[in-house]
């Protein structure tokens, strides 16, 4: 642990010692943190892509006290639209149960047809096809949304996401119902 612990130090006193503040190798390691408090990465290529499953009943701030668990897929590749694709084709390729993690659209076949990304709005179209098992209960509908646009929106570069399924929007068709009262 104090070899690991000196490690970590000597670099971070190596690059603060020999990295000047005014020098783009200093601008780069110095980005502006966005809405996931992860730095923005100087190149997309070759970082992680996950799909996002739910981890149900962990007293988690999804759905009924559920939380989301990363799940990696593969490596980006640079190319916004294609990140986005290959992260929901995987989502949506997901069994219903697997390793203590749900997938409340399993049942669903979808198809990610397209993906339009506008860079300035920071914005991702994507247009599936296929068919829709709506889930039942409120808690599965709210699971649902939560696991499709965080898999989505993961992408530093993405800050919004408009899915569409056939002609209607995605997130209409899993309007949660109100939640029953005990």
């Amino acid at each position: 642990m104090k070899i690991l612990l000196s490690i970590c130090l000597g670099v971070f006193l190596l690059t603060t010692v020999l990295v000047p503040v005014n020098t783009p190798a200093a601008s780069a390691a110095n980005l502006p943190v966005i809405d996931s408090l992860l730095p923005v990465q100087a190149t997309a290529a070759g970082q992680p892509i996950y799909k996002y499953l739910v981890h149900p009943n962990t007293g988690g701030p999804v759905a009924c006290g559920d939380s989301l668990y990363p799940v990696y897929v593969g490596k980006r590749t640079g190319d916004t639209r294609k990140d986005v694709a290959t992260a929901l084709k995987s989502l949506f390729a997901s069994q219903k149960n697997s390793g203590g993690l749900f997938n409340p659209l399993a049942d669903s076949r979808f198809k990610v047809q397209k993906v339009e990304y506008n860079k300035s709005t920071k914005n991702v179209k994507i247009f599936l096809g296929g068919k829709l098992v709506r889930p039942d209960s409120f808690c599965d509908i709210a699971r649902a949304r939560a696991m499709v646009w965080t898999t989505a929106q993961q992408f530093p570069e993405v800050r919004h996401a408009t899915i569409v399924l056939g002609s209607a929007l995605l997130g209409d068709l899993l309007a949660a119902k109100e939640r029953a009262k005990p």
